[in-house]
């Protein structure tokens, strides 16, 4: 019945999003969202012993990732990897700056509030009475990408190679673990960084591969929008209308050089792991896809299929 349900319910959304083109965005949206909150409540209710009570370690990470906008009565819970950078430009646009901060430089900026800075009454009542949203991508997509920019010998930040960079190899080539060894961390590899994920207790996850129930506890903060990447620009032009920011701002379109991996290309560089990894990494991962309605990838589920089936034959 359960199964049944979930199909009905991802048939609808394949329709509502089909009704884009024969009725107004908003009204699309909303039925979109109201899938989405529906397979949401449907999974927190399944999940509820995993998110009955939270540590207060695990409140204070989502008071540090929620981004607080006084001005237009907004709560952004961000999620590095998912349009987060652009999100802080439109934030901080609609409050009339400038310059923003990124993602990565975010804890440190002075501009920017986060909802861990406020008393509890304060934070009691944002949460209470503020739009509250966040926005996620296919997760093993995110993983890729995270890999790609922070860890890949032609990423971007050199601050990941010198430091998590070097702790994975470390810990995976032999002939690296010596104290004396010079290890600059710059050439981790994809296989290297995944079973490094895989391995990693769930406080320890970096934001930038952290599972999303982790970074927002969507099932404790009753979100009015969850947004997903895969449809950025329209649903992220939604939430600036909701907030009081349409007319003003818009979300910055993708930039022409910037091409995300294809579904294929994840596909391929998941299938070369070990099933073991794999099997952990659907594990560490599967909130993120059966709480924010996306499908779990065959490349990943079809390990587990295959030994459900040899237990049983």
């Amino acid at each position: 019945c359960q199964h049944w349900n979930r199909k009905r319910l991802r048939q609808t959304y394949i329709s509502a999003v089909r009704r884009l083109h024969n009725t107004s965005m908003d009204d699309s949206l909303k039925a979109i969202q109201k899938d989405r909150q529906k397979i949401m409540r449907e999974g927190c209710e399944m999940k509820r012993s995993q998110f009955r009570t939270l540590s207060p370690n695990q409140w204070e990470r989502v008071y540090k990732h929620i981004v607080v906008n006084d001005k237009h009565k907004a709560l952004y819970c961000y999620v590095p990897k998912a349009g987060c950078s652009n999100w802080m430009k439109v934030l901080k646009t609609l409050d009339g700056h400038d310059a923003f901060p990124g993602c990565d430089s975010l804890v440190h900026s002075r501009d920017v509030k986060l909802l861990h800075t406020y008393s509890m009454e304060e934070k009691l009542h944002r949460l209470q009475t503020y739009y509250k949203f966040a926005f996620v991508r296919e997760p093993m997509g995110r993983l890729l990408s995270a890999y790609m920019d922070k860890l890949h010998p032609n990423g971007s930040t050199n601050i990941y190679h010198r430091t998590i960079g070097k702790q994975i190899v470390k810990r995976y080539r032999p002939n690296h673990a010596a104290a004396d060894v010079d290890v600059h961390g710059d050439d981790v590899t994809w296989s290297e960084f995944l079973q490094y994920v895989s391995e990693l207790n769930r406080r320890d996850v970096n934001e930038h591969w952290a599972p999303y129930d982790d970074l927002c506890q969507p099932c404790v903060i009753n979100y009015d929008f969850i947004g997903h990447y895969e449809n950025l620009n329209d649903e992220a032009n939604y939430v600036i209308r909701q907030i009081g920011g349409g007319g003003r701002v818009a979300y910055p379109p993708r930039q022409n050089h910037y091409h995300p991996s294809s579904q294929q290309t994840v596909e391929d560089m998941f299938r070369a792991l070990s099933s073991t990894v794999r099997r952990r990494i659907l594990a560490i991962y599967a909130n993120s896809y059966d709480l924010f309605h996306y499908e779990r990838p065959d490349f990943l589920t079809g390990i587990v299929k295959k030994k459900i089936a040899q237990l049983h034959s």
